[in-house]
């Protein structure tokens, strides 16, 4: 290693709430892709990120997937030094990156070289349904991850073991890359200014960015209104025709469905010609569901127990421009 981690005695499997908190006060691996803004969807974004680290957010939770997966580590590793012919140690701490301390990471393994050198090794348990994801290499968020690892600990290189639809292992060396280093220690340096400062990331187009403007302002204050000057006056004009565009698309869309279901009548798929897999399929299914509103009518008192009371705000435009 060029250079040794500082060591936080701290693990998930020890004492799951004080580590939770130290990786509050740092930059994490799995936080790395999401400032990056390449992470899935579901993992959240970088406001998501400064929520968690300001307090004001829950922690990212596990999925039942991920679940599985801790479940699995032992396994994977068992296959990894079975198949690459290098021992594994299991990293039941914090590391804290010397140089730049608000970078920091709890490794799966490590797993020792035949030269003797330490490296991190992360074990992934891969859905089936996630299988082309993995083709050619490894996907961006993990390598994003890895070299985030990477520096922490200052190692030369790591393994990422991937077990994918439990039936095929593809573990892979990743190389230390410090040009791209550098760049995620001055992404996650900037990012962590903002935490300091108590300053969010900007606002931007995501999903996530309107999940955090109601998280942050969950109730309205009665009464109270905004103005809004020349340049909002153009962004609700935007907002208002791209509403109308949005309208007339859906129609449109609309349209070409009830073609192809007219077409298609009872059948349950349609191909092109030479093509071995169907471009739209329409079967049917049975479903059932719980009639909450006949219960509440039919049985008001035993319903009454269970009702819960929350706050949300409702944004409509008023009225289209042309």
């Amino acid at each position: 290693m060029t250079y040794k981690p500082i060591v936080i005695e701290v693990s998930k499997q020890s004492d799951e709430a004080a580590w939770q908190e130290e990786r509050r006060k740092h930059v994490t691996a799995t936080d790395a892709p999401r400032i990056a803004h390449i992470a899935p969807e579901s993992w959240g974004g970088p406001l998501t990120v400064w929520l968690e680290k300001k307090g004001q957010a829950k922690p990212y939770e596990a999925t039942e997937g991920m679940e599985i997966g801790e479940f699995m580590e032992d396994t994977i590793a068992k296959m990894f030094e079975w198949k690459v012919g290098q021992k594994t140690t299991p990293s039941n701490v914090m590391l804290v990156n010397p140089n730049h301390p608000f970078m920091a990471c709890s490794l799966d393994r490590w797993t020792e070289d035949s030269k003797g050198i330490l490296v991190p090794l992360e074990l992934k348990n891969v859905g089936e349904y996630l299988k082309d994801e993995w083709e050619g290499e490894v996907p961006a968020h993990y390598q994003i991850q890895v070299q985030h690892q990477l520096a922490v600990t200052g190692a030369p290189y790591a393994w990422i073991a991937p077990l994918i639809g439990g039936n095929k292992f593809r573990p892979s060396k990743i190389l230390r890359d410090d040009r791209l280093i550098d760049e995620l220690i001055e992404m996650e340096r900037k990012f962590w200014n903002l935490v300091e400062t108590d300053q969010a990331p900007a606002i931007d187009d995501s999903k996530e960015a309107e999940e955090v403007l109601r998280l942050v302002h969950p109730e309205s204050t009665a009464g109270k209104s905004v103005e809004l000057d020349v340049d909002l006056q153009a962004v609700y004009k935007k907002l208002s025709q791209a509403r109308v565009a949005e309208a007339m698309l859906k129609t449109e869309i609309q349209g070409y469905k009830n073609r192809l279901m007219e077409a298609m009548a009872d059948a349950e798929e349609a191909y092109i010609p030479g093509q071995e897999k169907p471009v739209v399929t329409y079967r049917g299914s049975k479903t059932r569901r719980f009639n909450s509103t006949r219960f509440v009518s039919e049985h008001p008192e035993q319903a009454a127990p269970y009702y819960t009371e929350s706050t949300s705000r409702r944004f409509l435009v008023k009225g289209e421009v042309e």
